[in-house]
């Protein structure tokens, strides 16, 4: 008796394979877009405004960032934070095995209302959390405006 051997069609689990694949064609780009943004300064830190009756109130998340490498300034209706997150001296970018926090430099800017105040902002840094705060101006309350029939 001659054996022969025929290929036979896996079944596949119909949906449920079809994401797994997905799943692991986004895993490997996924894998390379910190080291691609660390290279590139695409990273930004992520930020709350709130636009309370008195002031704004802006709170970025800085953790691991020297505020020595942190520059704020406001230049016409803007805030702009620039920054360096370094990577730790005793680490080495080839050593990673497994990347999701990303370093290098980082760039905000944030259109301001105009009735803000850039002369009185205070900013504190505690923690990893910069807390900025922008004093509002008095707003220019309205007035009727009467209208002469001629």
């Amino acid at each position: 008796m001659k054996t022969t051997l025929i290929p036979v069609r896996r079944e596949t689990g119909g949906l449920w394979d079809i994401a797994g694949d997905l799943e692991d064609v986004f895993d490997s780009v996924t894998e390379a877009i910190p080291r691609a943004a660390v290279r590139e300064g695409l990273w930004h830190p992520t930020m709350d405004i709130y636009d309370l009756p008195q002031e704004l109130l802006i709170e970025l998340e800085l953790p691991g960032v020297d505020i020595k490498d942190v520059k704020l300034t406001v230049r016409e209706n803007h805030l702009i934070v620039e920054g360096n997150r370094r990577l730790p001296e005793h680490r080495k970018e080839q050593d990673r095995f497994f990347a999701e926090r990303l370093f290098g430099a980082f760039h905000r800017v944030v259109h301001l209302p105009a009735e803000t105040n850039p002369e009185k902002v205070e900013a504190r840094f505690h923690e990893g959390l910069l807390v900025i705060r922008m004093p509002k101006s008095a707003r220019a309350g309205g007035k009727l405006i009467e209208i002469r029939k001629e």
